[in-house]
C-alpha cells in the first residue's frame, strides 16, 4: 500500500514541487547512506544495488552532485540544487556494489570510515547485533531472552522482533563501549553466531575509492558512542587520532568526521574542530542551509528498497509529514 501511494505521489509529479520548494529556499542535500547489497538484513536493511543505481542516475540527471570541497563552497554553484552523497561506515560491499555505480555515473562520494572496521576488518558493533538477531529469527529461535539487565524478543511476528531489537540497539547507544561489548559476547553465545556474510573494506580498497572519486572522511576509531566517553585520551583517539591515521596512510587531507549513530556533546563538537575537521556530519533529519552558519552538517538518511520512496525520502519528506 505505501509503495503504490508513492508511486502514485511520483506519477503525479509531486516530487518536482519538492523540488522546486527546495531550490527556492537555496537549500543544499547531504545524503547518509551505509550499505548497497541485495542481502536481506532486518534491522538495518542495505540499499538494494538496483534502487543505488536508480537513485544515483536521478540524482546525476536533475541535482549538481558535488564533493565536500564543492558543496560548503558558496561560490561554485549552478542553477541545480547541490547535493552531497555521503557513506559511512565502510563495508567492503561499497566496493563491489556502490562503487562501479559511482563511476558509471561519474560522481563524488564522500566515505566515513571507521579506522578498528579497516584495520581489523572488525564489524561495528550496530551490525553485530543486527546480524545475531538475523541468525536468530531466521533459524526460528523465538522466544524472550534475558542477558544482564536487557530483554530480547525474537517472534515469529517480524515487527515484534524488529520493535525488540530496535529498542536494544537504543539502550546500547548510552552505555559505555565495556558493557555493550559483554552483552554481544554473551548475545553471540546465546545464538551460537560465529560469522558474519559482512565485511569491512582494507586499505588497499581505500585506496581503490581515493582514485575514483571518493573523498575519505573518519567515522570514529571505534565506532562508539562518543558522548558516553569520559576519558579525554580515549575521545582524541576516536576523534584526532582516526584523522591523523587516515592521513598518514592515504597522504590526503581529511576534512569530515561522521558522528557515529549522529551522537554528539558540545566536548566531542571542540575536539574535532581543535583536530582541524572541516565538517562535521550529523545524522540530524534536515536540509543544509547555505544562509547560515551550521556548526553541524544535517544529512538525510536513504534507506528504503523503494525508488519511488526514495526519492521523496531525499527531499525530506517524511520529516516535513511528521512534523
Amino acid at each position: 500500500m505505501k509503495n503504490t501511494i508513492f508511486q502514485l505521489l511520483f506519477v503525479l509529479q509531486f516530487h518536482k514541487i519538492l523540488h522546486k520548494f527546495v531550490k527556492q529556499k537555496n537549500y543544499g542535500i547531504v545524503l547518509c547512506l551505509h550499505r548497497v547489497s541485495n542481502n536481506v538484513d532486518i534491522l538495518f536493511p542495505p540499499l538494494k544495488t538496483q534502487v543505488f543505481d536508480d537513485l544515483v542516475k536521478y540524482l546525476s540527471k536533475n541535482f549538481n552532485v558535488c564533493n565536500t570541497e564543492d558543496f560548503f563552497n558558496l561560490e561554485k554553484k549552478n542553477n541545480k540544487i547541490k547535493v552531497l552523497i555521503s557513506f559511512d561506515d565502510g563495508y567492503k560491499d561499497f566496493i563491489q556494489n556502490a562503487l562501479p555505480i559511482v563511476k558509471k555515473y561519474n560522481v563524488p562520494v564522500v566515505h566515513n570510515i571507521i579506522i578498528e572496521a579497516v584495520e581489523k576488518d572488525l564489524i561495528p558493533w550496530t551490525q553485530q547485533v543486527n546480524d545475531i538477531i538475523n541468525l536468530m529469527y531466521f533459524n526460528g529461535d523465538y522466544g524472550v531472552f534475558k542477558l544482564f539487565n536487557y530483554d530480547i524478543t525474537i517472534s515469529k511476528d517480524l515487527k515484534q522482533t524488529i520493535k525488540s531489537g530496535m529498542k536494544i540497539y537504543q539502550e546500547l547507544l548510552t552505555v559505555n563501549s565495556e558493557e555493550r561489548l559483554r552483552f554481544i559476547k554473551e548475545l553471540k553465545k546465546l545464538s551460537g553466531f560465529n560469522y558474519s556474510q559482512n565485511q569491512m573494506m582494507n586499505w588497499d580498497d581505500i585506496n581503490t575509492c581515493l582514485n575514483n572519486n571518493v573523498e575519505i572522511g573518519s567515522h570514529s576509531y571505534t565506532h562508539d558512542t562518543l558522548s558516553t566517553i569520559n576519558n579525554k585520551n580515549e575521545l582524541e583517539n576516536e576523534i584526532d587520532n582516526s584523522k591523523k591515521i587516515i592521513e598518514k596512510k592515504t597522504n590526503r587531507r581529511v576534512n569530515a568526521i561522521a558522528f557515529p549513530n549522529g551522537d554528539f556533546n558540545e566536548n566531542v563538537i571542540n575536539i574535532a574542530k581543535k583536530s582541524g575537521y572541516k565538517y562535521l556530519f550529523s545524522t540530524q533529519e534536515n536540509y543544509y542551509d547555505f544562509r547560515i552558519e551550521n556548526e553541524t552538517v544535517p544529512r538525510i538518511s536513504i534507506y528504503h528498497n523503494n525508488f519511488h520512496e526514495t526519492i521523496f525520502k531525499l527531499y525530506n519528506f517524511h520529516n516535513f509529514i511528521k512534523q
